[in-house]
């Protein structure tokens, strides 16, 4: 008797037991709508439905931890499979992928919890070519799109802006701005004010749970950066988010941050040797979540790991935990991003005007405010600066760089000398403006702000016929200027080249010599443009101006009643 009642509780056991186990009960894709054929570089979107979750923690992907780990395996047409993980939305489970091969694709998925493993069948999907340009890599010293174009970006930095889409996405493509930089947070925002710009992890809702109205937020944010072909460089840490008040005079929004609850300001940097620290891996469940979750937008160009790690409390305890940092965050990045990976990942870490800084990250980058007074000065700070980057042989840029229209510098002349001397000194993507609607204005500034634009637009029309620009050729070209008060920059192939001349005085441009050495022989047109104007319809060409084997060239600078001029050199067709 007591024999058959082991039985039969054992039998209940493991019916109750089976009753509970985790399973998948639907995989719908819900992106492309009705079973619609996806884009090269699109997206499919798919809900996948579970029950019997015995996971109590939904953010948290290691079982033993009360997680819940969600993945689906994506098969190319040719046999190749790539991995994602999927995510929780606060409502649903979801799973997101970009395929990035015309065909046939199938798709499965797998959840795990405590109570098991379940797997289910995603069903087929066709993939039908687009004209997206795909996936921005590192590609030596520029970023390059999957489809060998040239990630050259001209924008701006918004920061911590409650709406980062001051212009809108669709003016700023209008106007031939390409790239927004934003914090993915405000540091000091709770959730209880009511703006969608909390940090996704902050003290109230806990460590390890994700603000869902910040998240559907940035969901916007990126959705219509995509419709409108504008492009993303997100900020992962302002340095107010790790500053507790060490260094001083810098903000501190430590204790608005999640992690607080597990380390103090100093250690946020430190990972571990051969144990994560808990910092750190709560750290990478929230990097596999913004993976999970936005990665597979190709309006994403790269990270901003840090804005100006210099004022952090971790940096200036211990730098050279930071340095650890970076390593592993980009071997992170690089080994869950599909998309992006390469041999080395688009992100970068800042410091304020310290462009020789470098812990190892995939591209070089600074901010820079020592000439946010002078509109005169700021043309050489900025080329400066990108030539000491660019010497670093990555993608070099500005991630900030401002003028302070209260205390001496105004707008747009110190945007356009900023910009200009950064782009002719070969920066990978433009220097980006920063706009805080304080003492740097917006670019819906109703004073400026309409003047402002049109700079960045006469730059991206002189840029867009720039066809070599990220050239693995492209070098510093050699630049020789008649009168003293004259400086300019420049970047050349053997037989094309571009630049900018400035009247550093403020004097006009009037028919000084430029000489430009190292060309290929042969004959040459110089064009020559008013960027105050325009930079697309040029204000003289001089054709066929013979350059020996000296590779010497010299002409003469149009007389203009302007501080500065734009030139292009090609070979006389």
């Amino acid at each position: 008797m007591m024999r058959t009642q082991f039985v039969i509780a054992v039998l209940l056991s493991f019916a109750a037991s089976a009753a509970h186990a985790l399973t998948i009960d639907s995989v719908i894709v819900v992106e492309p709508a009705s079973g619609g054929s996806v884009l090269q570089y699109g997206k499919l979107e798919a809900v996948v439905a579970l029950s019997g979750v015995a996971a109590t923690h939904f953010y948290e992907p290691n079982a033993t931890l009360g997680g819940l780990d969600l993945n689906a395996t994506f098969t190319a047409p040719g046999g190749g499979t790539t991995k994602v993980n999927g995510y929780f939305d606060g409502a649903s489970w979801r799973v997101r992928f970009s395929p990035t091969v015309i065909g046939a694709w199938s798709f499965t998925v797998s959840a795990t919890d405590s109570s098991g493993t379940a797997g289910a069948s995603g069903g087929g999907f066709s993939v039908i070519a687009s004209l997206y340009p795909g996936f921005a890599k590192v590609n030596g010293r520029y970023l390059q799109f999957s489809n060998g174009k040239n990630c050259f970006a001209i924008g701006h930095n918004n920061g911590w802006q409650y709406d980062v889409e001051q212009p809108s996405f669709t003016s700023m493509a209008t106007q031939g701005e390409n790239l927004l930089s934003f914090w993915l947070a405000a540091p000091w925002i709770i959730p209880s004010d009511g703006i969608p710009r909390t940090p996704i992890e902050n003290s109230t809702d806990g460590i390890g749970n994700y603000n869902q109205a910040t998240c559907a937020y940035i969901d916007g944010v990126v959705s219509r950066a995509e419709a409108a072909g504008v492009y993303l460089l997100p900020s992962l840490w302002a340095h107010d988010q790790l500053c507790s008040g060490i260094p001083s005079g810098w903000p501190a929004s430590w204790s608005n941050n999640a992690y607080s609850s597990v380390c103090a300001a100093g250690d946020f940097f430190t990972t571990g040797s051969t144990t994560d620290t808990a910092q750190w891996r709560l750290q990478k469940n929230y990097y596999r979540y913004l993976l999970a979750r936005w990665g597979c937008s190709r309006s994403i160009v790269g990270w901003v790991a840090v804005v100006e790690v210099d004022g952090t409390t971790g940096y200036v305890q211990n730098s050279g935990q930071v340095t650890n940092w970076v390593g592993k965050l980009s071997t992170y990045f690089n080994a869950n991003d599909p998309y992006r990976a390469s041999a080395s990942y688009p992100l970068a870490i800042t410091r304020v005007d310290q462009p020789a800084f470098d812990l190892g990250a995939g591209m070089r980058a600074t901010d820079s405010y020592a000439s946010k007074t002078n509109n005169i000065a700021v043309a050489q700070t900025i080329a400066s600066q990108v030539t000491t980057m660019r010497a670093s042989g990555k993608p070099d840029f500005h991630a900030e760089f401002g003028g302070d229209v209260l205390n001496g510098a105004s707008q747009p002349a110190h945007l356009h000398n900023g910009t200009w001397g950064g782009t002719s000194a070969g920066a990978a993507l433009m220097p980006l403006l920063w706009c805080d609607g304080g003492n740097y204005p917006l670019l819906t500034d109703p004073n400026v702000g309409a003047a402002m634009c049109s700079h960045l637009q006469y730059l991206a029309q002189f840029m867009s016929g720039i066809t070599y620009q990220g050239d693995p050729t492209l070098s510093a070209a050699t630049i020789s200027l008649g009168g003293s008060s004259l400086r300019g920059w420049g970047m050349r192939t053997s037989n094309k080249a571009f630049g900018w001349v400035q009247n550093s005085q403020g004097g006009s441009i009037n028919g000084q010599t430029l000489t430009l050495s190292s060309l290929a022989a042969g004959k040459y047109n110089v064009t020559f443009y008013d960027v105050w104007q325009n930079g697309r319809t040029p204000i003289l060409t001089r054709t066929s101006i013979y350059v020996k084997a000296n590779g010497q060239m010299t002409t003469t600078l149009p007389t203009l009643a302007r501080s500065d001029i734009a030139w292009s050199v090609l070979p006389t067709p």
